[in-house]
């Protein structure tokens, strides 16, 4: 179960975080709006702030669950649609949640599902599935960012 758990994992991470997500994330955080918001969320009361985070982790599951029921049924255009449209919410959540740890870390039963969710992702991580995977994955990534240098001098050479 912890390799098939390693495996979806490194795919999701690879294919839509890395590739895709973490870029518009960065450029995102560089953002003035990005930064007031920072500061208005931090303002608030720790059960506000628990609300919003919530909201948006709960959005993006469900999204989620959208995207691979479109999957499941071989529509894979809107499965990737939907999924990245999911990492919206996500990156609200993920914002929310490194901005406001310290606050929301105070209120128990989230302390309890955190450390236990970072429990499971340090157990997926040393699998030996996603450990080789890993390597896989970034092979691949290196050839396919060759041959796209590859076609794009080529290109740029017509």
């Amino acid at each position: 179960m912890v390799s098939i758990l390693a495996f979806i994992y490194l795919t999701l991470e690879y294919i839509f975080w890395n590739n895709i997500l973490e870029p518009i994330y960065l450029k995102l955080k560089s953002l003035r709006l990005y930064q007031k918001t920072l500061k208005w969320i931090k303002s608030q009361h720790k059960y506000i702030i628990l609300f919003i985070f919530i909201l948006f982790f709960v959005s993006s599951e469900i999204l989620g669950i959208l995207a691979f029921a479109f999957l499941a049924d071989g529509l894979v255009s809107l499965f990737l649609l939907i999924y990245v449209i999911k990492f919206l919410p996500v990156a609200i959540a993920f914002t929310v949640l490194e901005n406001s740890k310290n606050e929301l870390l105070t209120i128990k039963w989230f302390s309890i599902v955190y450390n236990y969710t970072l429990k499971l992702i340090h157990l997926i991580q040393e699998n030996s599935l996603f450990i080789k995977s890993k390597v896989i994955f970034e092979k691949l990534r290196t050839k396919v960012q060759a041959i796209i240098e590859n076609i794009n001098l080529t290109l740029k050479s017509l």
